[in-house]
C-alpha cells in the first residue's frame, strides 16, 4: 500500500491544515497522493439535493467503483467516511468523541483494517469488532515546526484555540493578584486573542501565526477537549505536541487515561487538580529565567516524533 487519497483541495477549512501537515509527512516517506477534486465533491453535493437521503448511498457506490483498495485516508471526522470514501480503504479516525462513536462503529462494521487515533475509542472498538485489524496511532506535530533551540519568549501564559473554562476562570483570577502577569486568550464571541495587559491582540489568522504565537508563550494552558463532559472518550489533540515541540512549561487539565500514560504525557504536563496547585506551577514557571525542563521534553518530543509515530504505522500496516 503505497497510496495516500487527501480531502486537501476541496476541504481546506483551518482545522484540517493540521491533518494535511501530517499527510504531507507520508508523502516524504514515499507514498503517492492522489486527492479528491472540486468537481467529484460538487457532484456529491448535486446527488444529495437530487436524491434525497439515496444521494450519499449512490455516491458511495460510485467511489467504491473508483478508487482501488488499501488506500490510506485521514478522515477528520467519522462522518467523513460514507460520505468521501468506500470501503476499499484503510480509515485513519482523528476527531472520534460520544457523539460521533456510533457512526465510527458502522464505518468500521464496512472495512478489515482501520487506524483510530483516540485511545478509549479504539478500547472500545476493539471490544465490538475483535476480528478485525484495528490499531491505536497517537497523534504528533509535524516535524516542519521542530526547533534546534529554545525560542525567544514573549508571552508570559497563553491559552490558544479552544480554551478549557477552569483554567480560564483561574488564570484571571491569577493576574487579578498579578497584574504583572499577561494572560493571551481568545475570545469567546469572535476569533480574536485578548490580552490581560495589551487588550485585543486580533486574529492569528494563518497556520505560521498560530504556531508562532505558541513559540513565543512562556507558559500554554492546555487540556483533553472531553476531561470535564466525557471522560470516558477523552483524548490528547495536537496543541500538546505543538506546545512541546516549542518548548513551552504546560500547565493543564487532562483525564489520565491509557493514552495518557502511553505518550508519557506527565513527563511535560503539570495536570493541575485545584487553584492552589495551579498558582503553584504558574508562580514557578513564571519566576523561571530558564528552561529547567528541557532533558523531559527533549525525551517526550522524541518518544512522540514523526518517525516514532511512522514506525508504528509500517508495522501495522507494511508500508
Amino acid at each position: 500500500m503505497k497510496e495516500l487519497l487527501s480531502l486537501r483541495l476541496c476541504n481546506d477549512q483551518f482545522y484540517n491544515i493540521v491533518m494535511y501537515e501530517l499527510e504531507d509527512e507520508l508523502i516524504q516517506k514515499g507514498l503517492h497522493l492522489q486527492c479528491r477534486s472540486i468537481l467529484s465533491k460538487k457532484i456529491g453535493i448535486l446527488l444529495h439535493r437530487i436524491i434525497p437521503g439515496r444521494g450519499r448511498i449512490l455516491q458511495y457506490k460510485l467511489n467504491t467503483a473508483y478508487y482501488k483498495r488499501n488506500k490510506l485516508a485521514f478522515l477528520m471526522f467519522a462522518s467523513q467516511y460514507t460520505e468521501y470514501y468506500p470501503s476499499h480503504i484503510i480509515p485513519i479516525f482523528i476527531d472520534t468523541r460520544v457523539k460521533s462513536f456510533n457512526i465510527l462503529i458502522k464505518a468500521i462494521k464496512n472495512v478489515d483494517t482501520a487506524v483510530i487515533t483516540n485511545r478509549s475509542a479504539w478500547d472500545k472498538a476493539i471490544k465490538i469488532y475483535p476480528a478485525k485489524k484495528l490499531y491505536h496511532l497517537p497523534l504528533w506535530c509535524a516535524e516542519k515546526w521542530a526547533l534546534s533551540e529554545i525560542p525567544e519568549k514573549t508571552i508570559d501564559v497563553l491559552q490558544i484555540g479552544r480554551k478549557n473554562q477552569l483554567l480560564h476562570q483561574w488564570m484571571l483570577k491569577y493576574t487579578e493578584s498579578r497584574p504583572d502577569v499577561e494572560y493571551i486568550y481568545q475570545d469567546d464571541s469572535s476569533i480574536n486573542y485578548i490580552s490581560t495587559k495589551r487588550g485585543n491582540m486580533g486574529p492569528l489568522p494563518s497556520r505560521e501565526d498560530y504556531m508562532n504565537a505558541i513559540r513565543k508563550a512562556k507558559i500554554c494552558l492546555v487540556s483533553s477537549p472531553l476531561v470535564d463532559d466525557s471522560p470516558e472518550f477523552d483524548f490528547i489533540t495536537p496543541r500538546v505536541y505543538e506546545a512541546a515541540i516549542s518548548y513551552c512549561y504546560m500547565v493543564g487539565r487532562f483525564t489520565e487515561n491509557s493514552e495518557f500514560n502511553e505518550v508519557k504525557l506527565n513527563k511535560v504536563v503539570d495536570n493541575v487538580k485545584n487553584y492552589e496547585e495551579f498558582c503553584s506551577h504558574i508562580n514557578k514557571y513564571i519566576e523561571s529565567d530558564t528552561f529547567f525542563k528541557l532533558a523531559e521534553f527533549k525525551e517526550f518530543n522524541s518518544i512522540n516524533s514523526f518517525e516514532s509515530r511512522y514506525q508504528e504505522l509500517s508495522e501495522f500496516l507494511d508500508l
